[in-house]
């Protein structure tokens, strides 16, 4: 059994360091790109939602509504 878990690991370890090669390769940079662009929307939707240390989604007509009509509603187009 201990061998047995040992060797998982050291198959998810081995799948990890390969992932990570991949990551780092020319060939992946627009995959790279695509996540880093998704993280930077995320930390931006949640300093929005979090602002003031005030979770803005219980009051939502109050709290979100103003951003959500200017992004949507009245984007500023450039």
């Amino acid at each position: 059994m201990a061998y047995r878990k040992k060797r998982l690991v050291e198959l998810v370890e081995d799948a990890w360091k390969d992932l990570n090669t991949e990551w780092i390769t020319e060939t992946s940079i627009l995959a790279r790109d695509i996540v880093a662009e998704q993280l930077l929307n995320y930390v931006r939707v949640s300093e929005l939602t979090y602002e003031n240390c005030q979770d803005g989604l219980p009051n939502p007509e109050k709290d979100m509504a103003p951003w959500l009509v200017a992004l949507i509603v009245d984007p500023i187009l450039i």
